[in-house]
């Protein structure tokens, strides 16, 4: 009896286990869907703006300065072979991260 309805669970399953190829189908439908292309034109517009905000935020206050000679004591500290300052270097692999991921977030959601 037992193995009988095991049969009859396995018969059903497989039955019902029958995957139909998409093609890319559900992708193209998302990606039509109004909603959310106007979604994707507000995140990017917010993007833009808070990086323009933020260039000229960076450059007011004289960040360009601090951050060249950030730059130049991390590579004299390399070349010298000295313990290089590492707030710089944690802010620098930080916002290099930062600015990575959400160019590579963004980039997937415009290919989904």
């Amino acid at each position: 009896m037992k193995d009988n309805f095991e049969d009859f669970l396995k018969k059903e399953i497989s039955k019902s286990n029958i995957q139909i190829p998409d093609n890319g189908f559900s992708d193209t439908v998302i990606n039509n869907l109004s909603k959310r292309k106007t979604v994707l034109i507000g995140r990017e517009l917010i993007i833009i703006f808070s990086t323009i905000i933020s260039a000229l935020i960076f450059i007011l206050i004289n960040g360009f300065n601090i951050f060249l000679l950030g730059l130049i004591k991390l590579f004299n500290s390399i070349i010298h072979l000295t313990t290089p300052n590492f707030k710089f270097v944690i802010v620098l692999i930080t916002f290099s991260l930062m600015s990575l991921l959400i160019s590579y977030i963004e980039l997937r959601k415009k290919s989904l």
